[in-house]
Order: C-alpha cells, then sequence, then structure tokens
C-alpha cells in the first residue's frame, strides 16, 4: 500500500521541558513518500539565529525521549540552514537512537501514532528552545 501524508510542528519554548522564554517561534513540515521511502522537512524558525542541532526525539509532552533523526547540526557539511529555513530529507541511514539500522516504516509508524516531536536547540538554550509535537496535517 502507498501513502503521502504531511505532518506538521508548531514550534514554541513553551513546549520545552521545562518552558523557556523566547521570543523565537517555527514551524516544521513533513512530506512523507513511502514510495521513494523519504520524509522530505522544512522548517521555517523565527527570531533565532543561534540554531546548535534540530533533532526528532521520541516522547510524549512533558517527557524528553532519545533522538531518532537528526535534522540539522551547525558545522555539518550535509546541513544547511540558510534565512531561518533548514530543509532536506530523511531516509532509513539517518536514522539514531533507538531506530538506528531500522527501516524509515519505523519513523513512520511513531509519525501517525503521535509520539515524535521536534527539537530546535540553540546556544542559548542548548537542551532546547523551541520543540513541538509532530501531527498529521493531511
Amino acid at each position: 500500500m502507498y501513502y503521502e501524508h504531511f505532518y506538521m510542528a508548531e514550534l514554541t519554548g513553551s513546549k520545552e521541558v521545562p518552558p523557556v522564554h523566547t521570543n523565537a517561534d517555527g514551524v516544521a513540515l513533513f512530506y512523507v513518500d513511502e514510495k521513494k521511502d523519504n520524509i522530505r522537512y522544512r522548517l521555517n524558525v523565527n527570531n533565532l539565529t543561534s540554531i546548535e542541532q534540530v533533532n526528532i526525539h521520541l516522547g510524549r509532552r512533558n517527557i524528553t525521549g532519545p533522538d531518532v533523526a537528526l535534522l540539522y547540526e551547525s558545522g555539518n557539511r550535509n546541513s544547511s540552514y540558510d534565512n531561518g529555513i533548514i530543509e532536506g530529507f530523511i531516509t532509513a541511514k539517518d536514522l539514531i537512537g533507538p531506530l538506528t539500522g531500522k527501516p524509515l516504516s519505523s519513523l513512520i509508524n511513531d509519525l501517525r501514532a503521535g509520539k515524535v516531536f521536534v527539537n530546535v536547540k540553540s546556544l542559548k538554550y542548548p537542551n532546547g528552545e523551541l520543540r513541538g509535537k509532530i501531527v498529521q496535517n493531511g
């Protein structure tokens, strides 16, 4: 069976654990293309210039779980951040932590079940300045 779905996360400091006070915010969009076996993503962040890392984590509200995919890391030649936009693709080889070595369908199943969130780490808040649960959008 072939699926294409959109997911999104609204990113705010109030959703961090513990919450942080920041003027930054953003949105993360994910397009799942199981036919091509990838997830395309695009993050738009506002009022945040010192992004150090962006990850997808397993976890529920008020719980910080393990990283399962790295979307951006400062200084990594495979990552890019330009004018508040981070974009790229996730494939099975990009899975980390408890999903290392598993097929991309493992992450897709976690997306569908509402078990993952985006965490944006900055110089000011190295444990996370923005966070948002990834939910199905279409």
